[in-house]
């Protein structure tokens, strides 16, 4: 049976002669044959340019030696790419619909993937990677075409704690790619510019039209990596600190910055004399203050948190 024959067939339909060929079918043909349609609800946008996929897959698998999870797997079209450049595989998806076009049509003897099928928010990533089989020996890219829901809490929840991956390689929205290169000064810098910066080095590699999905979406995406560094000039309870004033002066980016972070510091004197210190001026703006400015501040906070003395409690 060839692929043309094979549409509009439920999958366990297709004889196992007939599996090889369409393990190269578009996104779209896997699931039409298996008669399912994508989820609004889920953010659901299938890449249906093979070509495409084979090149995020090289740009998100930086060199040999990596091993790749996969977030949003979807019908596992990205994943097979991704299986032929990484040591290993290891594909989430939530839609559990998909199951069947994964296991009878895509990856019956590709020995290098492994699924689960849950909610990546509810996973423990990093007790994920350090229990998998020659863990020591690989380094680990967190990648995907992301749906847009979840973007934003699933890069502050590799962002904030400290993590074993060593690469981050998204394909997101174009407004997020932005923000997440974005540099102090302009009006798309904000908490997740700070946490980007402060972890890595970001690259937009690529823009994808939106009229390479199914179904297209509204907006365009990018291809976005960001490269850990190694070390981090915070220790992690300086980092909580960071993390709140992050929190207080970008929830109110109207406000000066010694207006947003009214409280945090006792009293007033000692916020401005902490903003001194941090060479900040009171009436600035948050996106415009420097990551280096914000550190020195997240630095200051944690030592007068740690000699503040009983009854004097700071927030």
């Amino acid at each position: 049976m060839g692929r043309k024959e094979s549409q509009g067939l439920h999958p366990s339909q297709l004889t196992a002669s007939s599996r090889e060929p369409d393990r190269r079918l578009s996104a779209g043909r896997l699931l039409g044959a298996a008669g399912i349609a994508p989820r609004k609800r889920l953010g659901q946008h299938f890449i249906t340019d093979r070509n495409l996929l084979r090149k995020l897959a090289e740009l998100m698998i930086p060199a040999p030696g990596f091993s790749a999870v996969e977030v949003g797997a979807g019908a596992g079209t990205l994943t097979l790419e991704l299986s032929k450049l990484a040591l290993r595989v290891i594909a989430i998806e939530i839609d559990t619909r998909l199951r069947t076009v994964v296991d009878e049509l895509l990856f019956p003897a590709t020995s290098n993937v492994s699924w689960i099928w849950g909610n990546v928010l509810e996973i423990d990533l990093e007790k994920l990677i350090s229990g998998a089989e020659g863990e020591e020996e690989t380094s680990w890219v967190l990648c995907g075409n992301l749906p847009y829901y979840l973007t934003a809490e699933l890069l502050y929840k590799v962002l904030i704690p400290r993590t074993n991956f060593s690469r981050l390689a998204f394909l997101v929205q174009k407004e997020v790619a932005d923000r997440m290169a974005a540099s102090p000064g302009g009006r798309d810098f904000g908490r997740l510019s700070l946490w980007c910066s402060y972890r890595g080095t970001v690259r937009i590699l690529r823009r994808v039209p939106r009229q390479v999905f199914s179904p297209p979406p509204m907006v365009d995406s990018c291809l976005v990596t960001l490269d850990f560094h190694r070390s981090f000039p915070l220790n992690p309870s300086e980092e909580e600190s960071l993390d709140e004033i992050s929190r207080h002066a970008f929830a109110q980016r109207r406000k000066t910055i010694a207006n947003a972070l009214k409280g945090m510091f006792g009293n007033k004197k000692v916020l401005l004399d902490a903003l001194d210190e941090a060479g900040i001026r009171p009436d600035s703006r948050p996106e415009q203050v420097l990551l280096e400015a914000y550190i020195r501040l997240a630095r200051l906070r944690s030592t007068l948190r740690a000699s503040s003395l009983p009854g004097q409690n700071m927030p």
